[in-house]
C-alpha cells in the first residue's frame, strides 16, 4: 500500500492512499460522487470504494464528520506553517452554505485557486475546528441568523457572499455580525480568493458594490485628515487594538481614544468598522503597506 500521509496519535494511526487523500480532498468541496469522479478521471465505482476506506480508517460514517475529523487530523495541511505576519492564505476554508449555484460558485473558485476547503452543511462535527492548527476561515453565503454560531464557536474571521445585489441592509447585518470580508456573487470568480487572503492578515475588505451599498450617500470629497488620525486609521485598518495602537505609534491609549473619536467626527463614523469602510470607499487607507511598518 502506498502511504502518501500517515498521521500517529496515541493509540491510533491514520494512512491514507494516493486515491483515498485524492477523494478526502474532493469530500469538502460538496461535489457529487459523479463530480469527484469526473474530476479525478476515474469511475464512480472506485470514488465509492475510497470514501469506504477514508470513513473507516477515520471510524465515520457521514461525509461531514469525515471531513470534520481529517481538518483535525491534520489532513489538510498541504503548507509549513509561517508567521501570521506573512500568511498570504488561509490553511483551510469552511464554506457553511445551503445547496444553490452560488454555492457551486464559490467551490469551484476554491478549487482552482489550490484552496484546501471543506464545505459543512450543518453543524455536526464542527466542534472539531476548536482544535485546529493554523488559520481557519468562514465563508458564508446568504446568512441566517443561526448560521453564524459557527464562525462564533470556532472563533474564525468570516467572508459573506451575497447572492443578489447587496442592499445597506444585508451589508449591515454582516458588519454587525462581524463580518470581516463581503463579496457579491458576481465577484466571486476574481476576487475571493485575494478577499480570503486580506482577511486572514487583518484587514476589513468588500468589493465595490458592497461597499457602493453601504456607503451610499456619503460625500466623494475626502476629508483632510492629520498625520496621527492617519497613523490612527491604519492601525485600525491593520486590526490594532487601542493598546496596541498606543504601543506601535509611542503614545498613551488615551491620546489614542482621543484621535479616534477626532477621527471618526471627521469621518462621520460611530465605530471602528464604519470608520474603515467609509474610509476605504473614500481612498484614506493605504491597503499595500505591510504590517510590520
Amino acid at each position: 500500500m502506498l502511504m502518501d500521509k500517515t498521521l500517529e496519535k496515541p493509540g491510533a494511526e491514520v494512512a491514507m492512499t494516493s486515491p483515498e487523500l485524492a477523494v478526502l480532498n474532493l469530500l469538502g468541496s460538496g461535489l457529487s460522487t459523479a463530480r469527484i469522479a469526473e474530476t479525478l478521471g476515474v469511475t464512480t465505482c472506485a470514488v465509492e470504494a475510497s470514501k469506504r476506506g477514508i470513513y473507516r480508517k477515520l471510524g465515520v460514517v457521514s461525509q461531514a464528520h469525515a471531513v470534520a475529523r481529517a481538518i483535525e487530523l491534520g489532513f489538510f495541511d498541504h503548507h509549513r506553517p509561517v508567521p501570521d505576519s506573512v500568511r498570504t492564505r488561509p490553511e483551510v476554508v469552511v464554506v457553511h452554505a445551503r445547496p444553490s449555484p452560488c454555492r457551486d460558485r464559490v467551490s469551484e473558485t476554491l478549487v482552482a485557486s489550490g484552496q484546501s476547503f471543506a464545505v459543512l452543511r450543518d453543524f455536526a462535527g464542527a466542534h472539531w475546528l476548536q482544535w485546529r492548527r493554523g488559520t481557519v476561515a468562514v465563508v458564508l453565503i446568504d446568512p441566517e441568523p443561526e448560521d453564524w454560531r459557527l464562525p462564533a464557536g470556532i472563533g474564525a474571521p468570516t467572508l459573506v457572499v451575497c447572492s443578489a445585489p447587496p442592499d445597506v441592509a444585508a451589508v449591515g447585518q454582516a458588519v454587525r455580525h462581524g463580518a470581516r470580508a463581503l463579496v457579491w456573487r458576481e465577484d466571486v470568480t476574481e476576487d475571493l480568493s485575494g478577499m480570503l487572503s486580506l482577511m486572514c492578515r487583518g484587514y476589513f475588505t468588500m468589493t465595490a458594490l458592497c461597499l457602493d451599498a453601504f456607503t451610499a450617500g456619503i460625500t466623494a470629497h475626502p476629508p483632510e485628515l492629520t498625520a496621527r488620525e492617519r497613523d490612527v486609521l491604519n492601525s485600525i485598518a491593520l486590526g490594532h487594538t487601542i493598546g496596541q495602537t498606543a504601543r506601535r505609534l509611542g503614545i498613551t491609549a488615551k491620546t489614542v481614544e482621543s484621535v479616534q473619536a477626532r477621527l471618526f467626527l471627521r469621518l462621520g463614523a460611530r465605530t471602528r468598522s464604519e470608520a474603515l469602510i467609509i474610509s476605504h470607499r473614500l481612498g484614506l487607507v493605504d491597503w499595500s503597506r505591510d504590517e510590520s511598518s
